[in-house]
């Protein structure tokens, strides 16, 4: 089986596809350190803001992969961005979860306009990569999707439970 990289920004559902897949044995790694993404013979797939950060050179090092961009509702997603920043600012992060909140939103502490930017930024980024390559992606709302697209995407039996909501802000 292909390996399956998930390129969506945090507060997407990442977390709730990880594990969502990692149940059915397609093995991802949650939020990979860099060294993880470079090593070609890993045996599983990346999500999270790393993943999102570096789904190109993803694309080149682990050739053949399937993509799953999830997203959200853009003023939803920013609602729940902001309040996850609240709570973990970047002076308690370490040295590569600053550098990807900096590679992603412009900034280590970014601000509502700096997130809507880089919402936009992503998902046109992801669109333009893969727009001659539509079997290679598949984009997925999990707040209003089931995972059957999923599972025909990543042709495995879709077993009619519904995405777990894992992460989810209380």
């Amino acid at each position: 089986m292909k390996k399956t990289q998930i390129i969506g920004l945090s507060r997407t559902g990442t977390t709730s596809v990880t594990n969502y897949l990692n149940e059915r044995r397609i093995w991802i790694k949650h939020y990979p350190k860099f060294e993880e993404i470079l090593n070609f013979r890993a045996e599983y797939g990346f999500s999270d803001i790393p993943a999102a950060a570096y789904f190109k050179d993803i694309d080149k090092i682990h050739k053949g992969s399937k993509f799953v961009f999830t997203h959200r509702d853009k003023e939803t997603w920013v609602s729940s961005v902001l309040w996850k920043l609240k709570g973990k600012p970047s002076d308690v992060l370490d040295k590569f979860q600053k550098a990807m909140r900096v590679r992603i939103y412009g900034s280590a502490d970014p601000n509502r306009e700096e997130l809507l930017l880089a919402y936009d930024h992503h998902l046109n980024d992801v669109r333009n990569h893969f727009k001659n390559r539509k079997q290679d992606l598949l984009e997925i709302d999990i707040f209003k999707e089931s995972p059957e697209n999923l599972c025909k995407f990543l042709d495995i039996q879709f077993d009619g439970k519904p995405f777990p909501h894992d992460n989810k802000r209380s």
